[in-house]
């Protein structure tokens, strides 16, 4: 799974690609959540490393939103 991750992260363009920062901010936060469970979210199926790493991705739940610019 890690290699997986890993291929498809380093395939996110860099003017898509969300701030080491921000990542990690987003990651906490999905890390509380009672739906995170293993990287992925049971609310909405993703892989929240892949969500978190792009901008303009948000969580469907709104406790983090998309980066606009």
């Amino acid at each position: 799974m890690e290699k997986y991750l890993e291929t498809h992260m380093g395939a996110i363009p860099e003017e898509e690609r969300a701030e080491r920062n921000l990542q990690e901010e987003r990651l906490i936060l999905c890390r509380e959540c009672r739906n995170f469970t293993e990287g992925i979210c049971r609310a909405c199926g993703c892989y929240v490393y892949l969500r978190t790493a792009v901008k303009k991705q948000r969580c469907p739940y709104k406790k983090w939103l998309a980066v606009e610019k």
